[in-house]
């Protein structure tokens, strides 16, 4: 698969473009929501999710979840962020929706998110809708060692670098459009910010990658193949340490910060 954060781009133009309302958050959750089976490590309800009836029956209940989480926890992962960040996107911290309006608007965001991923799949795996019906996309286009490289998989890993690239460049030209802060005055405070994440990403890796490459061995994948495996697989198990750890660490500090 596609890094699911890559996902994220295609939703990037929706709300600019569309003729109806829509909730950026909403649209950004849906476009992760068909791939949360695999960090649950419920490869087959993965599958499902990438359906018509998997978007109705699996994304849209997952989406609810995650934005539910979203909105309970912003404030304290926000606010563990390091300077500027922190600052200008803190206040973008919404409140729970309470109206009916409200979670129209919300639940047809997370629909419209999880089928820009569910189509973008089906260009970039071996099973996917266009891949079986457009012989191009099955073409050899490579060969690594003993592994066959087809279009649609030099499709799923171009799309996967530059789906993040574009993220993080509309990222950095929305901060850059903010206005200028005063320095934090608490250099020290900004210092621990950077160091706890730098900390969680490098306990998440060293946790995660010694189980990955494990698998990975046991599946006899050589080249490749088998450094794609043990990425997928590391992407999946740290994300199982860094979630539980971001949500709950974040909420300690904010809540003791602000009692």
């Amino acid at each position: 698969m596609p890094w699911t954060l890559s996902h994220s781009a295609a939703v990037l133009p929706l709300r600019r473009l569309s003729p109806v309302p829509l909730d950026f958050a909403a649209l950004v959750i849906g476009s992760m929501t068909p791939d949360v089976g695999y960090y649950l490590r419920r490869f087959d309800l993965s599958q499902f999710a990438h359906s018509l009836p998997g978007s109705l029956l699996a994304c849209l209940p997952t989406g609810v979840i995650m934005l539910c989480l979203f909105y309970f926890f912003c404030r304290p992962v926000c606010y563990a962020l390091p300077a500027p960040h922190r600052q200008h996107l803190f206040p973008l911290c919404p409140e729970f929706p309470t109206s009916l309006a409200r979670w129209t608007i919300l639940l047809f965001s997370l629909f419209l998110g999880a089928w820009t991923h569910i189509l973008w799949d089906a260009f970039t795996h071996e099973n996917g809708w266009f891949v079986v019906r457009l012989p191009w996309l099955q073409e050899p286009v490579m060969q690594l060692g003993s592994t066959t490289i087809f279009m649609y998989l030099l499709m799923q890993e171009l799309s996967t670098l530059v789906g993040f690239l574009i993220v993080l460049l509309a990222y950095r030209s929305w901060l850059h459009r903010q206005p200028a802060l005063d320095p934090p005055p608490d250099p020290g405070s900004n210092r621990m910010r950077y160091l706890f994440w730098i900390v969680l990403l490098g306990v998440s890796l060293a946790v995660s990658l010694p189980p990955a490459i494990q698998f990975a061995s046991s599946t006899h994948l050589q080249g490749f193949l088998f450094g794609r495996s043990v990425v997928f697989r590391t992407a999946i198990y740290s994300h199982a340490v860094a979630v539980p750890v971001t949500l709950l660490g974040t909420s300690i500090l904010y809540r003791r910060r602000h009692r």
